[in-house]
C-alpha cells in the first residue's frame, strides 16, 4: 500500500522541477558558445581542420612527386619539387646536401623502384606526417615527411627521415625502447 502524499508536499516537488528547469534553460541560453553582441561561434578547431583536410592533396602530390623524380634518377628535381615553399629549400648548400645522401642511400641499397604510403599522422589541424615505404630490388626503406600549414594557406617541408627501421610500425613505439634497453651481453 502506498502511503498517503501530502497535497502541499507534490506542489512544493512541481515547483522545484520548474525551477530547475527554468535555472538549465536560462544557462543553456547563454552558453560559452554564445555571443549575445557577435551570435553563434563554431568549435575551435572544426574549420581549420576541414581546411587542413582539402589542402592535404597539395603536399601529398609533391611527396608522390619526390618518389616519382628518384625512381627516375633525377634527385635534385625531387627535393626541388618536394622543398617549395619551404624555408628548409631556401639553403641551397643543404639541398645539394640532402641529393647526394639520397644519391648514398640508393647507391647502398639500390634503385627505388616503387613506393607507396603506408600511414598519414595528423596533430591538431596544421601538422602532417606521411610515412611511405619505397622499395628497391633488395631492401625497403622507411621515410617519413613532416609537413606544416602555414598561416599562408601553403604547406611546408618542416623535416623528413629515412631509415630502414621498421619494428615500431608492427609493435609500437615501445618496441625501439624495449630493444635498445637490452645490453649487448644479453643479445
Amino acid at each position: 500500500m502506498m502511503p498517503a502524499m501530502n497535497p502541499n508536499r507534490a506542489c512544493r516537488l512541481s515547483y522545484d522541477w520548474v525551477l530547475a528547469i527554468a535555472c538549465c534553460v536560462v544557462a543553456l541560453g547563454s552558453a560559452p558558445g554564445q555571443d549575445k553582441e557577435k551570435g553563434p561561434r563554431s568549435a575551435v578547431g572544426i574549420g581549420a581542420i576541414e581546411k587542413t583536410l582539402a589542402g592535404e592533396r597539395e603536399i601529398r602530390n609533391r611527396v608522390e612527386a619526390f618518389f616519382t623524380s628518384i625512381e627516375d634518377g633525377k634527385t635534385a628535381e625531387a627535393f626541388t619539387l618536394l622543398m617549395e615553399g619551404s624555408p628548409l629549400g631556401s639553403n641551397k648548400e643543404s639541398v645539394d646536401k640532402l641529393v647526394e645522401q639520397t644519391a648514398d642511400i640508393v647507391g647502398t641499397y639500390g634503385a627505388i623502384q616503387a613506393h607507396e604510403i603506408i600511414q598519414i599522422k595528423r596533430v591538431g589541424s596544421r601538422l602532417l606526417r606521411f610515412t611511405y615505404f619505397s622499395y628497391s630490388d633488395d631492401y625497403p626503406l622507411k621515410w617519413e615527411f613532416y609537413c606544416f600549414l602555414a598561416s599562408s594557406g601553403k604547406w611546408q617541408l618542416l623535416d623528413f627521415s629515412v631509415n630502414n627501421s621498421f619494428e615500431e610500425l608492427f609493435d609500437g613505439p615501445t618496441a625501439r625502447r624495449a630493444r635498445s634497453s637490452i645490453t649487448p651481453e644479453e643479445r
